[in-house]
């Protein structure tokens, strides 16, 4: 058990922020990729424990919003944007 981390860093490597948006734990540990979508960066959180969906804002690294989801388990899917 822990947490995610979530860092932005510069082409330098010069980290820009870091973030720590929830708890994390897995059997397998963490493995999705993030997406950026306008100006959000979007990890899926769903974990052993209190999943969830994050965004965070790309330049920043605040949180712009946190979904929990239904169902607690691991999932290691990248997350998608669709329109409905």
């Amino acid at each position: 058990p822990g947490e995610m981390v979530v860092a932005a860093y510069n082409f330098a490597g010069e980290q820009q922020w870091i973030k720590r948006p929830g708890r994390f734990a897995s059997t397998h540990g963490f493995c999705s990729s993030p997406v950026l979508f306008e100006d959000l960066l979007i990890v899926n959180g769903d974990h052993d424990g209190d999943s969830y969906i994050i965004a965070l804002d790309k330049t920043t690294g605040e949180v712009r919003w946190k979904f929990d989801r239904k169902y607690k388990t691991r999932s290691y899917v990248t997350p998608i944007i669709r329109e409905y």
